[in-house]
């Protein structure tokens, strides 16, 4: 199979994802949940195509969703490759912490990491059809950092990661690092954990494509109407908790990327206002095995910019995934 030969364009997206890709997800995505150690109910999606290549492990970001992906993991699944999918503990449907579905909130990243370790140990490694196959790391903006934080503490798990826009350090606008780090330290003492930080609100259910991460209308939209039909969908901002625990995360990448040793596809965004530039140019300067790749005129999502833009990016992707298993 030949990855142009199966990319949707913006033009027949909404006829695609109608006609053939929500119709595969329904027929051979399957979801269910497991037990973290601590109790947390996670929700995972999960799909195995006959011969499976390689197992692809799925990352997403801040605020993110599986429905979000049904474009690329429909992909990888084209392409013959089986995908796991975890909804990070605080999104979807996993375990919550605050009554607001609109909130995203966390003590620290280390939870995310064992998630993603346990997850890996004991759903992905006891699946009998796809354990000994190599694993491929995929993450994406909060997902990078995430990922990042697991290839420091656990550099034997995967054969390639491939970091898409990753959040190695967080973009603060025009606000100085020092006043930041005096807010949080301020909400700490007021014990503000779970309130919105400043910039960020909750659901209002009102489209706003032009201040989105895409430069795809038609996906934007489709991503949009899944948070507007499922609550569980409606993450839209971080708390003071969660704003904490990613400075904390971005401050041990900083001080530790030089500690990443599997080969990593490194994707940055030119338009990117999401996640700092520099973080991912320290990965690039400091990270042992890195390809990085730059897209210009791309946001965000660079899985969700223009026909141009996603042809090359998906081409680059699975040629490198291509790759791995020589």
């Amino acid at each position: 199979m030949n990855i142009e030969n199966l990319l949707i364009g913006e033009d027949d997206f909404e006829i695609k994802m109608e006609n053939v890709v929500v119709p595969w997800a329904k027929d051979n995505v399957r979801d269910t949940y497991f037990t973290a150690s601590d109790g947390a109910r996670l929700h995972y999606h999960f799909a195995i195509p006959e011969d499976p290549k390689a197992v692809i492990v799925m990352v997403h970001g801040f605020c993110e969703f599986y429905p979000k992906y049904h474009e690329m993991s429909y992909y990888y699944y084209q392409m013959g490759y089986a995908f796991f999918f975890l909804e990070q503990r605080g999104h979807g449907f996993s375990r919550r912490y605050v009554e607001e579905m609109d909130k995203v909130t966390v003590d620290s990243y280390d939870s995310y990491v064992q998630d993603l370790k346990e997850f890996i140990t004991f759903v992905i490694d006891r699946e009998e059809s796809v354990k000994r196959l190599k694993k491929i790391l995929f993450a994406h903006s909060m997902g990078g950092a995430v990922s990042s934080l697991y290839l420091i503490k656990n550099p034997n798990t995967f054969d390639a990661a491939i970091l898409s826009s990753p959040m190695i350090k967080m973009s603060i606008g025009n606000h100085s690092e020092f006043s930041v780090r005096m807010l949080m330290a301020l909400s700490v003492i007021l014990r503000w954990n779970e309130k919105f930080v400043p910039g960020q609100s909750g659901f209002t259910g009102v489209e706003d494509f032009e201040n989105s991460s895409t430069l795809s209308p038609k996906r934007f939209h489709y991503i949009f109407t899944q948070r507007v039909n499922h609550k569980q969908y409606q993450t839209w901002g971080g708390t003071y908790a969660w704003t904490r625990a990613s400075i904390k995360a971005t401050d041990y990448l900083d001080k530790n990327l030089e500690k990443i040793k599997t080969p990593v596809l490194l994707f940055e965004a030119g338009r990117d206002n999401k996640v700092e530039a520099s973080g991912i140019q320290a990965l690039r300067n400091r990270g042992k095995n890195v390809q990085y790749e730059y897209f210009s005129e791309s946001k965000h999502e660079i899985f969700n910019s223009t026909d141009k833009d996603r042809e090359r990016y998906y081409k680059i992707l699975f040629d490198f995934i291509e790759k791995q298993l020589i």
